[in-house]
Protein backbone atom coordinates (compact mmCIF):
# COMPACT_ATOMS: atom_id res chain seq x y z
CA UNK A 1 0.00 0.00 0.00
CA UNK A 2 1.16 3.43 -1.00
CA UNK A 3 1.82 6.03 1.76
CA UNK A 4 2.47 8.82 -0.19
CA UNK A 5 -0.26 11.23 -0.72
CA UNK A 6 -0.92 14.39 -2.65
CA UNK A 7 -1.22 17.64 -0.36
CA UNK A 8 -4.13 19.96 -2.04
CA UNK A 9 -3.50 23.64 -1.00
CA UNK A 10 0.08 23.43 -1.66
CA UNK A 11 0.04 20.85 -4.31
CA UNK A 12 2.47 19.25 -3.84
CA UNK A 13 3.16 15.33 -2.84
CA UNK A 14 4.18 14.06 0.98
CA UNK A 15 5.17 10.47 2.28
CA UNK A 16 2.94 9.98 5.21
CA UNK A 17 5.43 7.31 6.57
CA UNK A 18 8.15 10.02 6.54
CA UNK A 19 6.96 13.19 7.19
CA UNK A 20 9.44 16.14 8.27
CA UNK A 21 8.61 18.05 11.74
CA UNK A 22 6.89 20.73 9.99
CA UNK A 23 4.87 18.47 7.74
CA UNK A 24 3.69 16.10 10.64
CA UNK A 25 2.26 19.33 12.52
CA UNK A 26 0.31 20.18 9.72
CA UNK A 27 -1.12 17.25 8.57
CA UNK A 28 -1.94 16.02 12.39
CA UNK A 29 -4.02 19.38 12.76
CA UNK A 30 -6.23 18.49 9.64
CA UNK A 31 -7.58 16.12 12.48
CA UNK A 32 -11.23 16.46 12.01
CA UNK A 33 -11.19 19.72 9.52
CA UNK A 34 -11.46 17.64 6.33
CA UNK A 35 -15.10 16.70 5.07
CA UNK A 36 -15.87 15.20 1.71
CA UNK A 37 -16.10 16.70 -1.23
CA UNK A 38 -13.29 19.70 -0.29
CA UNK A 39 -10.17 17.51 -1.06
CA UNK A 40 -6.58 18.14 1.08
CA UNK A 41 -5.60 14.73 1.04
CA UNK A 42 -5.48 12.99 -1.78
CA UNK A 43 -4.48 9.44 -2.02
CA UNK A 44 -1.75 8.83 -4.77
CA UNK A 45 -3.26 5.21 -5.63
CA UNK A 46 -5.97 6.00 -8.73
CA UNK A 47 -8.46 3.40 -7.81
CA UNK A 48 -11.63 4.26 -5.22
CA UNK A 49 -12.57 7.53 -4.28
CA UNK A 50 -8.85 9.30 -3.41
CA UNK A 51 -10.00 11.80 -0.71
CA UNK A 52 -8.98 11.54 2.55
CA UNK A 53 -9.01 12.83 6.21
CA UNK A 54 -7.33 12.35 9.33
CA UNK A 55 -8.46 10.42 12.24
CA UNK A 56 -6.90 9.67 15.81
CA UNK A 57 -6.93 6.44 17.15
CA UNK A 58 -5.30 6.72 20.98
CA UNK A 59 -1.40 8.59 20.03
CA UNK A 60 -1.42 7.57 16.62
CA UNK A 61 -3.00 9.87 13.62
CA UNK A 62 -3.73 7.87 10.15
CA UNK A 63 -5.28 9.12 6.63
CA UNK A 64 -8.41 7.01 6.30
CA UNK A 65 -11.11 7.04 2.95
CA UNK A 66 -14.24 7.97 3.45
CA UNK A 67 -16.65 5.51 3.92
CA UNK A 68 -17.64 3.42 0.48
CA UNK A 69 -13.94 4.48 -1.42
CA UNK A 70 -10.03 3.23 -0.55
CA UNK A 71 -8.27 0.38 0.43
CA UNK A 72 -7.55 1.03 4.01
CA UNK A 73 -5.66 3.26 6.38
CA UNK A 74 -2.67 5.22 5.98
CA UNK A 75 -0.38 5.60 9.18
CA UNK A 76 0.93 9.48 9.55
CA UNK A 77 4.55 9.11 10.73
CA UNK A 78 7.71 11.37 11.24
CA UNK A 79 10.27 11.03 9.42
CA UNK A 80 12.59 7.83 10.62
CA UNK A 81 15.95 8.13 12.34
CA UNK A 82 17.03 5.78 9.25
CA UNK A 83 15.82 8.16 6.41
CA UNK A 84 17.64 11.24 8.19
CA UNK A 85 20.60 9.58 8.53
CA UNK A 86 20.94 7.86 5.47
CA UNK A 87 20.61 11.09 3.97
CA UNK A 88 22.56 13.13 6.40
CA UNK A 89 25.50 10.33 5.06
CA UNK A 90 24.63 11.39 1.44
CA UNK A 91 25.18 15.01 2.07
CA UNK A 92 28.41 14.21 3.87
CA UNK A 93 30.07 12.35 1.36
CA UNK A 94 29.07 15.05 -1.45
CA UNK A 95 30.12 17.69 0.45
CA UNK A 96 33.64 15.92 1.12
CA UNK A 97 33.39 15.11 -2.72
CA UNK A 98 33.60 19.39 -3.23
CA UNK A 99 29.84 19.65 -4.50
CA UNK A 100 27.19 21.72 -3.13
CA UNK A 101 24.30 20.48 -1.82
CA UNK A 102 21.18 21.36 -0.17
CA UNK A 103 17.82 19.43 1.49
CA UNK A 104 14.11 19.60 0.62
CA UNK A 105 14.57 21.03 -2.51
CA UNK A 106 11.07 21.88 -4.16
CA UNK A 107 10.74 21.86 -7.87
CA UNK A 108 8.35 23.48 -10.38
CA UNK A 109 6.10 20.23 -10.84
CA UNK A 110 5.45 20.24 -6.99
CA UNK A 111 7.98 17.59 -5.92
CA UNK A 112 10.34 18.14 -2.92
CA UNK A 113 13.71 16.03 -3.28
CA UNK A 114 15.10 14.10 0.28
CA UNK A 115 18.86 16.01 -0.87
CA UNK A 116 20.11 17.28 -4.23
CA UNK A 117 24.23 17.68 -5.28
CA UNK A 118 25.13 20.29 -7.27
CA UNK A 119 27.57 18.92 -9.44
CA UNK A 120 28.50 18.38 -13.53
CA UNK A 121 25.11 16.65 -13.28
CA UNK A 122 22.39 17.74 -10.85
CA UNK A 123 21.80 14.16 -9.03
CA UNK A 124 18.93 14.34 -6.68
CA UNK A 125 18.28 11.57 -3.58
CA UNK A 126 15.58 10.13 -2.57
CA UNK A 127 16.01 7.52 0.72
CA UNK A 128 13.05 5.13 1.19
CA UNK A 129 12.89 3.33 4.37
CA UNK A 130 9.24 2.16 4.43
CA UNK A 131 7.58 -0.07 1.71
CA UNK A 132 6.09 1.00 -1.18
CA UNK A 133 4.98 -1.12 -4.32
CA UNK A 134 7.09 -0.56 -7.88
CA UNK A 135 4.73 0.72 -9.72
CA UNK A 136 4.58 4.21 -7.35
CA UNK A 137 8.43 3.96 -6.61
CA UNK A 138 8.66 4.44 -10.80
CA UNK A 139 5.78 6.96 -10.86
CA UNK A 140 7.55 9.12 -8.53
CA UNK A 141 10.62 8.56 -10.23
CA UNK A 142 9.20 10.00 -13.32
CA UNK A 143 7.57 12.86 -12.18
CA UNK A 144 11.20 13.82 -10.62
CA UNK A 145 12.66 13.47 -14.25
CA UNK A 146 9.88 15.55 -15.59
CA UNK A 147 11.01 18.47 -12.80
CA UNK A 148 12.75 21.34 -15.37
CA UNK A 149 13.56 24.30 -12.47
CA UNK A 150 13.94 24.70 -8.59
CA UNK A 151 11.91 26.74 -6.92
CA UNK A 152 12.30 28.98 -3.50
CA UNK A 153 15.36 29.26 -1.79
CA UNK A 154 17.32 27.45 -4.70
CA UNK A 155 15.70 28.24 -7.55
CA UNK A 156 17.44 27.75 -10.76
CA UNK A 157 16.16 26.32 -14.55
CA UNK A 158 17.76 22.68 -15.36
CA UNK A 159 19.13 22.38 -18.14
CA UNK A 160 18.65 18.39 -18.42
CA UNK A 161 16.98 15.99 -16.52
CA UNK A 162 18.00 15.15 -12.61
CA UNK A 163 19.97 12.71 -12.24
CA UNK A 164 18.00 10.59 -9.53
CA UNK A 165 19.12 7.91 -7.46
CA UNK A 166 17.19 6.03 -4.39
CA UNK A 167 18.67 4.75 -1.55
CA UNK A 168 17.59 1.79 0.63
CA UNK A 169 19.79 1.86 4.06
CA UNK A 170 17.33 -0.66 4.81
CA UNK A 171 16.12 -3.92 3.89
CA UNK A 172 15.48 -5.33 0.16
CA UNK A 173 12.49 -3.21 -1.26
CA UNK A 174 10.52 -4.87 -3.96
CA UNK A 175 10.89 -1.50 -6.22
CA UNK A 176 14.66 -2.59 -5.64
CA UNK A 177 16.08 -2.00 -9.54
CA UNK A 178 13.08 -1.14 -10.63
CA UNK A 179 14.83 2.40 -10.26
CA UNK A 180 18.84 3.46 -10.10
CA UNK A 181 19.42 1.91 -6.83
CA UNK A 182 22.42 2.14 -3.92
CA UNK A 183 21.58 -0.48 -1.23
CA UNK A 184 23.98 -0.91 1.74
CA UNK A 185 24.40 -4.04 4.24
CA UNK A 186 21.83 -4.24 6.82
CA UNK A 187 23.69 -1.92 9.56
CA UNK A 188 22.74 0.23 12.51
CA UNK A 189 20.99 3.71 11.91
CA UNK A 190 21.52 4.79 15.68
CA UNK A 191 24.24 6.96 14.59
CA UNK A 192 25.21 8.44 11.11
CA UNK A 193 28.15 6.62 9.22
CA UNK A 194 31.24 7.73 7.99
CA UNK A 195 30.50 7.16 3.84
CA UNK A 196 33.88 5.53 3.28
CA UNK A 197 32.77 2.85 5.39
CA UNK A 198 30.11 2.37 4.35
CA UNK A 199 29.85 -0.80 1.04
CA UNK A 200 27.88 0.37 -1.88
CA UNK A 201 25.37 -2.35 -3.35
CA UNK A 202 23.66 -1.97 -6.67
CA UNK A 203 26.80 -1.30 -8.86
CA UNK A 204 26.98 -3.26 -11.78
CA UNK A 205 30.09 -4.13 -14.00
CA UNK A 206 29.30 -4.99 -17.36
CA UNK A 207 31.63 -7.04 -19.73
CA UNK A 208 30.82 -8.63 -22.98
CA UNK A 209 31.51 -12.71 -22.89
CA UNK A 210 31.11 -15.72 -24.95
CA UNK A 211 27.77 -17.52 -24.81
CA UNK A 212 29.44 -20.64 -23.26
CA UNK A 213 28.49 -22.90 -20.11
CA UNK A 214 31.59 -20.73 -18.48
CA UNK A 215 30.04 -17.60 -18.67
CA UNK A 216 25.99 -18.34 -18.67
CA UNK A 217 23.60 -20.93 -17.32
CA UNK A 218 21.83 -20.59 -20.83
CA UNK A 219 21.64 -18.51 -23.75
CA UNK A 220 20.03 -15.33 -22.75
CA UNK A 221 18.24 -14.92 -26.54
CA UNK A 222 17.34 -18.23 -26.57
CA UNK A 223 16.88 -19.40 -23.12
CA UNK A 224 18.29 -22.66 -23.77
CA UNK A 225 21.91 -24.37 -24.12
CA UNK A 226 24.47 -21.92 -25.78
CA UNK A 227 24.58 -20.13 -29.43
CA UNK A 228 28.44 -19.25 -28.94
CA UNK A 229 27.91 -15.70 -29.63
CA UNK A 230 28.58 -12.49 -27.33
CA UNK A 231 26.36 -11.20 -24.82
CA UNK A 232 27.01 -8.92 -22.56
CA UNK A 233 27.66 -10.09 -18.79
CA UNK A 234 26.22 -8.30 -15.52
CA UNK A 235 27.86 -8.79 -12.33
CA UNK A 236 28.14 -6.71 -8.89
CA UNK A 237 30.89 -4.48 -8.99
CA UNK A 238 32.63 -4.26 -5.16
CA UNK A 239 34.78 -2.42 -3.43
CA UNK A 240 32.69 0.72 -3.38
CA UNK A 241 31.66 2.64 -0.87
CA UNK A 242 29.06 5.00 -0.35
CA UNK A 243 31.45 7.75 -0.47
CA UNK A 244 32.36 6.40 -3.81
CA UNK A 245 29.32 6.36 -5.34
CA UNK A 246 28.30 9.70 -4.39
CA UNK A 247 31.05 11.52 -5.73
CA UNK A 248 30.58 9.31 -9.13
CA UNK A 249 27.29 10.13 -9.88
CA UNK A 250 27.12 13.78 -9.93
CA UNK A 251 30.31 13.64 -12.42
CA UNK A 252 28.73 11.37 -15.02
CA UNK A 253 31.19 8.13 -13.54
CA UNK A 254 27.87 6.09 -13.12
CA UNK A 255 25.15 6.45 -15.49
CA UNK A 256 21.90 4.33 -15.05
CA UNK A 257 21.45 2.12 -17.80
CA UNK A 258 18.48 -0.56 -18.23
CA UNK A 259 18.95 -4.24 -18.76
CA UNK A 260 16.68 -6.89 -19.46
CA UNK A 261 16.43 -7.66 -15.68
CA UNK A 262 16.26 -4.23 -14.14
CA UNK A 263 17.92 -0.38 -14.19
CA UNK A 264 22.01 -0.27 -12.76
CA UNK A 265 24.03 2.31 -12.52
CA UNK A 266 27.65 1.42 -14.47
CA UNK A 267 30.83 2.89 -15.46
CA UNK A 268 30.90 4.70 -18.59
CA UNK A 269 32.73 1.77 -20.33
CA UNK A 270 30.06 -0.59 -19.35
CA UNK A 271 27.51 2.01 -20.59
CA UNK A 272 29.68 2.38 -23.94
CA UNK A 273 29.07 -1.50 -23.95
CA UNK A 274 25.13 -2.08 -23.34
CA UNK A 275 24.91 0.82 -26.35
CA UNK A 276 26.94 -1.58 -28.65
CA UNK A 277 23.91 -3.97 -27.75
CA UNK A 278 21.42 -1.94 -28.52
CA UNK A 279 21.05 -0.97 -24.62
CA UNK A 280 20.75 2.44 -22.88
CA UNK A 281 19.84 4.76 -20.08
CA UNK A 282 16.33 4.51 -19.22
CA UNK A 283 14.17 6.93 -21.68
CA UNK A 284 13.52 9.98 -20.05
CA UNK A 285 9.96 11.47 -20.17
CA UNK A 286 9.82 15.22 -22.11
CA UNK A 287 9.72 18.15 -20.13
CA UNK A 288 6.62 19.46 -20.41
CA UNK A 289 6.48 22.40 -23.05
CA UNK A 290 3.34 24.09 -22.35
CA UNK A 291 3.51 27.48 -20.80
CA UNK A 292 3.65 28.29 -17.09
CA UNK A 293 1.31 30.39 -16.63
CA UNK A 294 -1.47 27.68 -18.21
CA UNK A 295 -0.98 23.74 -18.01
CA UNK A 296 -3.67 24.16 -20.67
CA UNK A 297 -3.75 25.83 -24.36
CA UNK A 298 -7.31 25.16 -25.15
CA UNK A 299 -8.85 28.38 -26.14
CA UNK A 300 -11.03 28.38 -23.82
CA UNK A 301 -8.73 28.43 -21.05
CA UNK A 302 -8.78 31.68 -19.78
CA UNK A 303 -12.06 32.98 -21.07
CA UNK A 304 -14.47 35.07 -18.40
CA UNK A 305 -17.11 34.77 -20.95
CA UNK A 306 -20.63 32.17 -20.26
CA UNK A 307 -19.70 30.28 -23.63
CA UNK A 308 -15.85 28.88 -25.06
CA UNK A 309 -15.13 27.11 -27.90
CA UNK A 310 -15.29 23.52 -28.07
CA UNK A 311 -13.35 21.31 -29.68
CA UNK A 312 -12.63 17.34 -29.77
CA UNK A 313 -10.14 15.29 -27.92
CA UNK A 314 -8.52 11.66 -28.02
CA UNK A 315 -7.38 10.95 -24.71
CA UNK A 316 -5.81 7.70 -25.10
CA UNK A 317 -5.11 6.86 -21.48
CA UNK A 318 -8.56 5.96 -21.31
CA UNK A 319 -9.66 5.12 -24.72
CA UNK A 320 -12.09 7.39 -24.37
CA UNK A 321 -13.29 10.43 -27.04
CA UNK A 322 -15.40 13.12 -26.05
CA UNK A 323 -17.05 15.99 -27.75
CA UNK A 324 -18.04 19.14 -26.70
CA UNK A 325 -21.02 20.16 -28.08
CA UNK A 326 -22.53 22.31 -25.37
CA UNK A 327 -21.55 25.93 -23.57
CA UNK A 328 -19.20 25.81 -20.82
CA UNK A 329 -19.79 27.65 -17.88
CA UNK A 330 -17.50 27.46 -14.74
CA UNK A 331 -20.24 26.31 -12.75
CA UNK A 332 -21.24 23.52 -14.88
CA UNK A 333 -21.15 19.35 -13.71
CA UNK A 334 -18.72 17.84 -15.78
CA UNK A 335 -20.50 15.09 -17.70
CA UNK A 336 -19.05 11.82 -17.75
CA UNK A 337 -16.12 12.66 -16.24
CA UNK A 338 -15.98 9.62 -14.00
CA UNK A 339 -14.92 7.73 -17.06
CA UNK A 340 -11.44 9.68 -17.40
CA UNK A 341 -8.26 8.85 -15.67
CA UNK A 342 -7.74 11.15 -12.99
CA UNK A 343 -5.26 13.78 -14.36
CA UNK A 344 -7.24 14.56 -17.81
CA UNK A 345 -9.18 17.59 -18.23
CA UNK A 346 -12.03 17.72 -20.83
CA UNK A 347 -10.59 19.90 -23.27
CA UNK A 348 -8.15 16.36 -23.61
CA UNK A 349 -4.64 17.99 -21.91
CA UNK A 350 -3.35 16.10 -19.57
CA UNK A 351 -2.75 18.03 -16.31
CA UNK A 352 -0.18 17.70 -13.93
CA UNK A 353 -2.07 19.28 -11.23
CA UNK A 354 -5.51 18.22 -11.69
CA UNK A 355 -7.93 15.93 -10.34
CA UNK A 356 -11.14 14.57 -10.49
CA UNK A 357 -12.80 13.55 -7.20
CA UNK A 358 -16.14 12.98 -5.45
CA UNK A 359 -17.66 14.14 -8.83
CA UNK A 360 -16.28 17.43 -9.87
CA UNK A 361 -13.00 18.36 -11.52
CA UNK A 362 -11.11 20.44 -8.53
CA UNK A 363 -7.87 22.39 -9.89
CA UNK A 364 -4.98 22.96 -7.56
CA UNK A 365 -2.85 25.14 -9.57
CA UNK A 366 -2.62 28.21 -8.06
CA UNK A 367 -3.01 30.47 -11.48
CA UNK A 368 -5.53 27.98 -13.56
CA UNK A 369 -7.98 30.46 -15.18
CA UNK A 370 -9.61 27.36 -16.75
CA UNK A 371 -13.36 28.45 -16.49
CA UNK A 372 -14.83 25.00 -16.26
CA UNK A 373 -12.32 23.98 -13.00
CA UNK A 374 -14.40 23.74 -10.06
CA UNK A 375 -12.49 25.72 -6.96
CA UNK A 376 -12.93 24.07 -3.59
CA UNK A 377 -14.31 27.20 -1.63
CA UNK A 378 -11.43 26.78 1.23
CA UNK A 379 -9.05 27.87 -1.71
CA UNK A 380 -10.73 31.07 -2.01
CA UNK A 381 -11.09 32.99 -5.70
CA UNK A 382 -7.41 31.99 -7.40
CA UNK A 383 -7.87 34.29 -10.87
CA UNK A 384 -5.45 36.65 -11.05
Amino acid sequence: MTSVAIYVPEGREIDLSALSARDYEMVKGLHGMIHRGHPVLLCMRTRGDREMHVYKRGAHYFARHFSGGGHGDHSIRRVSDEHLRGTDCWLQAWSDAGFGTATEVSTDNSVRLDAVAFGGHVTALETQVHPQSAAVVKGRHTRRLRARSFTGQHARDLTEALRVVWFAPVGRPDWLYRVPTVQCQNRSWETTPDPHTVPAIGVRSIDIQPCSATWFPRCPDRRAGWCGKLHLWAEPRGGLTLADVAAMVPEGDLIPVELDNGIYLTDRLGYARCKSFGYSAPPEPPLPTRPRALDCDWNGHGQDTETAPHKSASLDAAEFRIQRTIPIRSHERLADHSRLPPNVCPCGATHDRCEFTSGSLYCIRSNCRNPHHRQPAYLGDRTP
